[in-house]
């Protein structure tokens, strides 16, 4: 039997999967010009994988659940393209697909910083927008 907190991270999964996985987003550094990058081009990176992680301050509370999503892009370097979380290419990309999946934009941020990694993009969600339960 699985968990109610394991139900909901495949749910997250299956929707952030329809709305992301294996499309391009668009990387060129904070000002659209390569500025915290060395890129001279626009770099497109592919959503290969995604993985959701959940935790829950209280399981009998939906509302207390707060998870971080893993985009796994194998072409996303943040040497070359710039931070990804001061790319506002990258976040209008993901926005682009949000919206075509019906997502609040609101629902996804970045997380912090510290969880950034190479070939990732490492986003926070709220599980309740994410959802639609608010």
């Amino acid at each position: 039997m699985i968990t109610m907190l394991e139900a909901i991270r495949r749910d997250c999964v299956v929707l952030l999967e329809r709305a992301l996985l294996h499309n391009q987003l668009v990387m060129f550094g904070e000002d659209g010009c390569g500025q915290h990058g060395r890129a001279e081009f626009p770099v497109y990176s592919e959503v290969t994988a995604i993985s959701v992680n959940l935790t829950a301050d209280d399981n009998d509370d939906p509302s207390d659940i707060h998870g971080i999503v893993i985009l796994h892009m194998p072409d996303y370097d943040a040497g070359r393209q710039g931070h990804a979380m001061t790319d506002q290419n990258l976040r209008i990309s993901l926005n682009r697909c949000l919206d075509a999946a019906a997502i609040d934009r609101a629902a996804i941020d970045w997380a912090d910083i510290s969880l950034q990694g190479q070939q990732a993009v490492v986003l926070s969600i709220d599980v309740s927008l994410l959802m639609d339960w608010v």
